[in-house]
């Protein structure tokens, strides 16, 4: 039912998980597939998905995406015009300046020179700076720095430049033919061509540095596969080069001039002021050449997840423990299991319908189950500090979590390889002693090494609730499944994890396996032998002078035995080796 939530137990006496008993009319939020379990469990090597996942949490939304950024320039390399110059020989990034003097004073008259410098800062506005040029070029480009996207077109920059310089044209700027012939009727023009210059080089389609930014998945909780995900940016840039040049018009004698005076009063043109050739020229200014860059940024969005099983256990997780079950007592669409890990502060009882899996070391307070250790402790030691106790009741099966991966990772073997198992695995096939590249236990690689040297402190009852006919236990990929068993999953499989100690009370149908010694050759003096899974720590006590100092677990047991010993094995049975 939950996945990654904070719930706090304080005052909870028991705590049962039920089966689910018949498949919800919805889909729940965070368990997927119609009853909260897959159907069919996952298959080794697939990707986690909502139909093969029991958990499946996620932290992103996956899909591919397209946003347009544009970035404008136009910038100078910092030239303060100086009286004196010829600001055509200066360098100024991607602006050119292209008056031929620069003079002193500040006022024109009809013989200003309209090469000059001095005549453009006459009439266009200079602001608080010197000169009427450097005006023009911060107001371009504060312009494009606030809204680059406004202009991203020829017209539209060529709209900016004349909005600033036509603020010093004469009033009959705007009409066919000027009211003077000469500087008095003047105005600036703004011209547009599109291409490589000064600096600038156009290009389409190029192709960026990509960046991956991570996800981090929803839990840190190691029981989950834990994937991060990746927001993948490609940026793909197009460039293109527009150039305003800026000249200016004046009054101009359109036939000819006697003794000054121009030949037909009133037929002006606009021109360079240069008698009978000059209508219809002009006097260069200056160039300004801007880079627009339109980036294109394709993000495809991979989230991250966190998910139970992991694609790469071989265990299979379906409706009824592992898939094996031919019944399952507590109905057919929901298990009813509880996973459980963590130290506790009070006593308490844990139940589940079906069964309990033990994913993580249990502890009462003053105790640190996240440290474990491969070698069996002194439970005298361990349970002189303990203040509180721990019921854990499966009414079918109590078993402890161990997931195992395959060796081989080649994706058409596994492919060939019947789900749960992993490929080379001939148990059954070979009875003889092979070499350990072959031992079938071989074939698979624990994928929790911190669940070495467990110790669990609890009193523990495995019921049992399947059919009688099924003999135990039944092979190892998952565990044992008959039912009335503590055991431990893929108990034959992978490397050793050390000792499996349980302190307080354990009570089973069935006296499982929770590890696997390997086939060896037979050697005098030989003293021991590999093995995967646990090696099992067991010492029983008389209970009584731990009930005289701890009273919670006094509320727990009762006293009215009239035995020697409180609690005492009554049958054991043992697995086949």
């Amino acid at each position: 039912g939950m996945a990654a939530q904070t719930v706090d137990l304080t005052g909870v006496s028991v705590l049962q998980v039920a089966n689910n008993g018949s498949v919800p009319n919805t889909t729940p939020a965070i368990a997927h597939g119609s009853s909260g379990w897959p159907t069919t469990g996952q298959r080794l090597g697939d990707t986690a998905s909502t139909s093969n996942s029991v958990f499946w949490l996620t932290n992103g939304t996956s899909g591919t995406s397209t946003s347009t950024a544009y970035a404008v320039t136009a910038a100078d390399g910092s030239y303060p015009p100086a009286t004196g110059d010829n600001p055509s020989t200066k360098s100024d990034g991607a602006w050119k300046p292209q008056w031929t003097s620069y003079s002193a004073g500040s006022t024109c008259d009809a013989t200003t020179a309209l090469t000059d410098l001095k005549f453009f800062n006459c009439y266009v506005p200079k602001g608080s700076v010197a000169d009427s040029y450097s005006w023009v070029k911060a107001q371009v480009q504060a312009a494009i720095a606030a809204n680059p996207s406004n202009y991203t077109t020829s017209a539209a920059l060529q709209s900016l430049v004349n909005s600033l310089t036509s603020q010093g044209n004469s009033s009959d700027a705007g009409n066919s033919a000027p009211s003077h012939a000469d500087n008095t009727s003047h105005r600036w023009n703004v011209t547009m061509t599109a291409g490589n210059a000064n600096g600038c080089t156009q290009s389409t389609g190029t192709v960026g540095t990509p960046l991956d930014t991570p996800i981090d998945p929803p839990s840190s909780e190691k029981f989950y596969t834990n994937t991060p995900g990746t927001i993948h940016n490609v940026p793909s840039t197009d460039t293109s080069c527009y150039t305003a040049t800026v000249s200016l018009q004046v009054g101009t004698c359109n036939v000819a001039l006697v003794a000054g005076v121009c030949v037909n009063i009133g037929n002006y043109a606009w021109g360079n002021g240069t008698a009978v050739l000059g209508g219809g020229q002009s006097m260069a200014q200056f160039q300004a050449t801007f880079t627009v860059k339109k980036t294109t940024t394709t993000t495809t969005t991979t989230p991250a997840t966190s998910t139970f099983p992991s694609m790469s256990d071989v265990t299979q997780y379906q409706i009824g423990f592992n898939g094996n079950k031919s019944n399952n007592t507590f109905g057919t669409n929901g298990p009813g299991d509880l996973y459980v890990e963590g130290s506790l502060g009070h006593t308490m009882a844990l139940v589940a319908d079906d069964d309990v899996i033990l994913t993580g070391a249990t502890g009462p307070d003053g105790t640190n189950p996240a440290s474990p250790s491969p070698t069996a402790p002194n439970p005298d030691t361990v349970a002189s500090s303990a203040t509180a106790a721990l019921l854990m009741v499966g009414r079918n099966e109590v078993h402890v979590y161990h997931p195992v991966k395959c060796r081989i990772t080649d994706a058409t073997m596994i492919g060939n390889t019947d789900p749960g198992w992993c490929p080379d695995d001939l148990s059954g096939l070979d009875t003889n002693v092979t070499s350990s590249t072959w031992v079938p236990a071989q074939q698979y690689v624990n994928m929790r090494t911190d669940l070495a040297g467990m110790t669990i402190h609890a009193a523990i009852f495995s019921l049992g609730n399947s059919d009688a006919h099924i003999t135990c236990p039944q092979p190892p990929n998952g565990g044992g499944t008959c039912g009335g068993e503590f055991t431990v999953d893929n108990y034959g499989r992978g490397a050793s994890l050390g000792y499996l100690t349980e302190i307080g009370t354990l009570a089973m149908a069935h006296h499982a396996p929770v590890g696997e010694e390997w086939r060896i050759p037979d050697t005098i003096g030989q003293t021991s032998r590999p093995y995967s899974g646990y090696q099992m720590a067991q010492q029983y006590w008389n209970l009584k002078a731990l009930i005289a100092a701890t009273p919670d677990v006094a509320n727990l047991l009762q006293t009215t035995s009239s035995s020697s010993s409180l609690w005492h094995i009554v049958s054991v049975s043992t697995a086949n080796s």
